[in-house]
């Protein structure tokens, strides 16, 4: 029997689980609430003061989970009573399960239509609720394979709010939010190219810039051929490491909208998340560093956004 990973903070509670939880103990998978039973907030807040991040369920209740957590995103969302940090709660939980699914398995179509699901809850979240960028921002991680997942959460989040600003459509503001999501999809597998995520690309040799930039064509390369992902999230992904002056991996020197919204706040985040600057001095460094890399007025939209969002 093969177990999949869930977030802790994606299972409501008092609501009818229609698969069995499970924990992993040492080295066992022991078997926490069953079918039909429900998880009470106390046992909840208890795992979380615990640590314990993660339930799991078997592998072929994929489908079920998908099914349920559409359910509790839209009730939680949609809930004026709820308070925003548990919907920022809920979305980092959805969106971080369905990140570790499309990095365990790019070809699942499930752990993909999850990621579109955590995608539009984000770019609802950031849209209707003022204080839940900043939430987002504010929240931090050590581990360093959650950083690439937050990393990817800040630029999914922080983009849409961006992308608002050019004045771009809905599908364009959602094929971001999603390519942010699945841009490191391949990164886990290609070890040491990995490891040059957590470094600050200012400190990469030439050498070693020019081979982490393979890792957005990799990533391309696991969501092509699949009728369910349209070419624009995969273009997005493919070029979310370029820059107006053509030194990035394609040599791209001309960005769309899109294209520069992504990319933009990759390198800001960049020095957020691994650097872990403030989102000031973070802002400050992209000033310099980055004019020329992209327009001034992306970067003074940036400053905008940041400064309405509370994070300058």
């Amino acid at each position: 029997m093969s177990y999949s990973p869930v977030r802790i903070s994606t299972i409501k509670p008092q609501k009818l689980l229609p698969f069995n939880l499970y924990i992993f103990f040492r080295d066992t998978y022991i078997c926490y609430k069953e079918t039909g039973k429900t998880v009470e907030d106390e046992l909840l807040l208890k795992l979380k003061k615990q640590r314990v991040a993660k339930f799991h369920i078997q592998a072929d209740a994929e489908v079920l989970y998908q099914e349920y957590l559409d359910e509790v995103l839209a009730e939680t969302m949609d809930d004026p009573n709820v308070a925003t940090e548990s919907k920022v709660d809920m979305a980092e939980g959805a969106t971080a399960t369905a990140v570790e699914k499309m990095q365990d398995d790019p070809n699942s179509k499930v752990a993909f239509k999850m990621t579109e699901k955590a995608a539009t809850t984000l770019v609802s979240l950031v849209r209707n609720n003022p204080d839940a960028l900043k939430m987002i921002f504010d929240r931090k991680t050590d581990e360093k394979d959650e950083k690439i997942i937050k990393h990817s959460l800040n630029v999914s989040a922080l983009s849409t709010k961006l992308a608002a600003k050019f004045n771009l459509k809905e599908n364009e503001i959602e094929s971001i939010a999603v390519a942010a999501l699945v841009q490191y999809i391949a990164l886990p597998r290609l070890g040491d190219i990995k490891e040059l995520f957590f470094k600050r690309r200012e400190d990469l040799t030439p050498d070693e810039k020019l081979k982490y930039l393979t890792n957005a064509k990799e990533s391309a390369m696991l969501l092509q051929d699949k009728e369910y992902i349209t070419a624009e999230i995969i273009n997005l992904v493919m070029n979310s490491e370029e820059n107006l002056q053509g030194t990035g991996a394609n040599k791209k020197s001309k960005l769309t909208s899109s294209e520069e919204i992504l990319c933009l706040v990759n390198r800001y985040d960049h020095r957020v998340t691994v650097g872990e600057l403030s989102p000031k001095d973070a802002f400050k460094e992209v000033q310099i560093d980055e004019l020329g890399n992209f327009a001034l007025e992306s970067i003074n939209i940036l400053k905008k956004v940041l400064k309405e969002e509370g994070l300058m």
